[in-house]
């Protein structure tokens, strides 16, 4: 760098007022205008692109040719003219969202190495506040539109003065209006008028509605008919048309799906004002069936009559695909490594129902490296099929179904052959139903009328025999079983993508199985009192209920800071024909989207200590009947794609009776919160918007596999053996 150039190496915001709503933000949004950026850092550390330009540049210097795409990034030097503009920018924003008179200044630190630090100093004015909202419409019929609508304005009283919430709320009226059959009324007819009141601080906002001409008014549009083509088909003529109704057209090639599949999802119907909201409502909707690529939707007014003739346009997908995809296993580093590749085939439209058939067979393995031991640790086979049809598929036609329920039927059906290297081979063979529907925007059900589900062991190992021989729970939970029965789950989230809010995501799961085995073999077969155990096709069938609620609340601190909190629960209370919960059935605690600082099915039940030698190749896995989990995770930006996590994990799994293989795992009202196991860790997330691949580590806090007392491991940790890693993809909650 030359006499007098410095390299920048950081902006800084200081607003000097310390009492001020939202500060953290105002901050943040401000520095958005800064012109002049620091290079970018790897890791938030080293400056990778600078340190590529020179060393490129010495190349070059050599005469040594070099790519355009690997030169890297030149050094951004403090240069005082952009540092002006930006504080013409920065008073310019700060009077967009109501501090009218504020004042901004920069000044330099210089460090060492000809580096410098701008430091922008903010004054900021006395906030102008919204006290008065008014508005003036000439047309009655836009006036009482618009009033039923009032309370959903932008605009509040005593709040600051704000550009952007004035675009809103004039979008917002806009969309009110079209979507009351104001087809042809756009933006430009709103108008604010800002005046001040007695205080020069107060703010009085006039909004007005105008209307098109000086004497004409704003029309209403209904919609006339509805032309529905496929395949880029344009070529209309009556000969190559369907009518339905005498209002939806579907041109000759549209009849490849069954029509009442097209005319479901779409929610302009003939006579209807026209609808904003139902137009792209009908191009979402059609845009998430399995048939379809792209849709598009266009009207042609008539001015005179007031109507409109809408023309929706549907590209399909391919019928047939093949896809290839490869896998990493979501286990802990220190306990397995594993991956897996799947092949599927799709066939869409099946059955003109715009439905999907999924075909899949998968394979995979899992390595253990463990105490200085490695192997093969599980390998896995498995074929599935899913059909989603976008429609209720029942034996009785139900009738009165609203359209925006968006209903879907799921049939399911797969097979799985696993092998625990060294203990055994499990077949696992299922079939389901489903029935999912929408009740609003933020509710959503789902109902399994049928669920089957048979597992039968195999191949157990002498090892194996004698662990079951010696522990009749898991013994019992590991026998040969056939699951019958029903389940719902009902989901609710109300994330509003638009708006900077804090959101909440819940899900509760309830399974009952067995009941109506269970009657079919006391009407069917007599029945001995003394029997505990009863058969459907010379296999035991398992009777339950399971509840599992899952509670996430997210806070949104910043932009793009988040603090996630999160509680688990879970039951499983066996009954009638069976002692144990099914083993796939049951609870595990441990894992990367669990309590981290454990591996996978590792932890628990209780205060259960398991042997010294228990990791010498040992059965490891433990589960339960009874789950209680909570996480809270703060979740901010390092550099670019590269974001951080600190995270603190609680909770364990219970058995709901004694077991005497277990001693300390029973649930017991007065002890659990003191068999809370605590870990706490940090993580790394790659975030790709599509893809998160994430890295977290974590350590135990508290363990409460030792004697009461002498829980506090954090004392205890060496940093060499007990970090545990784990890697995944996605978030874990």
């Amino acid at each position: 760098m030359s006499e007098g150039e410095y390299l920048l190496i950081n902006n800084k915001i200081n607003i000097s007022q310390s009492e001020v709503k939202n500060k953290n933000d105002l901050k943040e949004d401000t520095k958005s205008v800064i012109i002049q950026k620091p290079n970018h850092k790897l890791f938030g550390i080293g400056r990778y692109k600078l340190w590529n330009y020179n060393r490129v540049k010495k190349k070059i210097e050599m005469g040594k040719s070099v790519p355009e795409k690997q030169v890297g990034e030149p050094p951004v030097l403090y240069d005082s003219l952009s540092a002006n503009k930006t504080i013409t920018n920065i008073e310019k924003y700060l009077t967009n969202v109501g501090y009218f008179e504020s004042q901004a200044s920069h000044s330099l630190i210089k460090k060492k190495k000809k580096k410098v630090i701008i430091e922008y100093q903010v004054d900021l004015g006395k906030p102008f506040l919204i006290k008065q909202v008014s508005y003036s419409i000439d047309d009655n019929a836009i006036a009482s539109v618009l009033d039923k609508n009032k309370a959903n304005s932008y605009l509040k009283i005593n709040e600051c003065y704000n550009v952007d919430k004035i675009k809103k709320e004039r979008d917002r009226i806009t969309t009110t209006l079209k979507n009351a059959g104001y087809y042809r009324f756009n933006r430009e007819f709103v108008v604010f008028e800002v005046d001040t009141l007695d205080s020069h601080y107060d703010l009085s906002l006039d909004v007005v509605v105008k209307n098109p001409g000086q004497e004409a008014k704003h029309k209403v549009y209904t919609v006339k008919d509805i032309f529905i083509y496929s395949d880029n088909d344009t070529v209309l003529s009556t000969l190559d048309t369907l009518v339905v109704d005498s209002f939806y057209k579907i041109v000759r090639s549209g009849l490849r799906y069954k029509p009442e599949i097209l005319i479901d999802n779409i929610y302009l119907e003939k006579d209807d004002n026209y609808s904003l909201r139902k137009h792209l409502y009908t191009i979402s909707t059609l845009s998430n069936l399995y048939a379809f690529k792209y849709v598009s939707m266009k009207f042609e007014p008539d001015d005179l009559q007031q109507t409109l003739r809408g023309s929706l346009y549907l590209t399909p997908e391919k019928l047939n695909d093949i896809q290839f995809e490869i896998e990493a296993s979501n286990t802990d580093l220190q306990q397995t490594l594993g991956s897996a590749a799947k092949l599927s085939y799709n066939r869409r439209n099946l059955l003109k129902l715009a439905d999907l058939l999924t075909l899949n067979i998968r394979g995979g393995v899992e390595f253990l490296f463990a105490n200085g031991e490695s192997g093969l640790f599980s390998s896995n086979v498995s074929l599935s099929g899913d059909w989603y049809v976008p429609k209720f598929v029942t034996p009785i036609k139900l009738k009165g179904l609203s359209k925006y329920f968006n209903p879907t039927t799921h049939f399911s059906t797969n097979y799985n052959f696993y092998t625990r290297t060294g203990f055994y081979t499990m077949n696992n063979t299922s079939f389901s139903i489903n029935y999912d529907w929408k009740e609003d925007v933020q509710k959503r059900h789902v109902v399994t009328p049928l669920t089957a589900t048979f597992t039968k062991l195999a191949n157990t190992t002498f090892e194996f025999q004698q662990r079951l021989q010696g522990d009749n729970v898991l013994r019992n939970s590991f026998r040969n079983q056939l699951i019958i029965g029903s389940g719902y789950t009902f989901l609710f989230n109300n994330q509003n993508a638009s708006k900077r809010k804090n959101f909440i995501n819940f899900q509760n799961d309830i399974q009952i199985a067995g009941n109506l085995l269970r009657l079919a073999n006391n009407l069917l077969y007599d029945v001995n009192p003394d029997d505990i155990s009863y058969t459907f096709l010379d296999v035991a069938f398992s009777q339950f209920v399971r509840i599992k609620s899952d509670l996430r609340y997210y806070q949104i601190l910043s932009k793009e800071k988040t603090m996630v909190y999160r509680l688990l629960g879970g039951i499983g209370v066996p009954y009638g024909n069976s002692v144990v919960m099914p083993y796939i059935k049951q609870f595990f605690a441990g894992g990367p989207n669990s309590i981290r600082a454990w591996r996978v099915r590792s932890l628990g039940p209780g205060a259960y200590a398991p042997p010294a030698d228990a990791n010498n190749n040992g059965f490891l896995d433990q589960t339960g009947d009874i789950i209680i989990e909570a996480n809270m995770e703060y979740r901010f930006p390092i550099a670019g794609v590269l974001k951080g996590a600190a995270f603190v994990d609680a909770g364990n799994i219970w058995t709901l009776r004694e077991d005497t293989i277990r001693p300390g795992a029973q649930f017991e009202v007065n002890d659990f919160l003191r068999e809370f196991a605590i870990g706490t860790g940090f993580g790394l997330r790659f975030d790709f918007d599509f893809l998160v691949l994430r890295l977290d580590m974590s350590v135990p806090f508290i363990d409460p596999s030792y004697p009461e007392g002498d829980r506090l491991y954090i004392n205890k940790v060496d940093l060499r053996n007990d970090i545990v890693y784990n890697l995944a993809i996605g978030f874990p909650f």
